[in-house]
């Protein structure tokens, strides 16, 4: 019935990178990669999140949702998924000099 449905709402929202932003990495002091720091936030904030970056599993986070990484210059697609099965993608690409 219709009034049974619920509106489907998501309950993730990408606080950085946004969806196709352009990332330049720098190196550090010791000529190193610096890595990125991906920050999403869940209306329930002890809901477990997965991280998949293109189609890999990278881990999980829990409470605090920030995941750094170091990849390869180029574009990414970003998929997360919560202990419900909700999911949040977009893409992005990592530059460098």
């Amino acid at each position: 019935m219709a009034d049974c449905q619920r509106a489907e709402t998501n309950e993730m929202a990408v606080v950085y990178p946004k969806e196709y932003s352009k990332i330049f990495i720098p190196k550090g002091l010791d000529g190193s990669r610096e890595k990125v720091v991906f920050e999403v936030v869940h209306r329930q904030s002890n809901q477990v999140i997965y991280w998949h970056l293109d189609h890999q599993y990278l881990g999980q986070t829990k409470n605090t949702h920030r995941l750094e990484l170091d990849a390869a210059k180029g574009r990414h697609h970003m998929t997360l998924v919560d202990a419900n099965g909700q999911t949040l993608s977009w893409w992005f690409e990592l530059l460098e000099k």
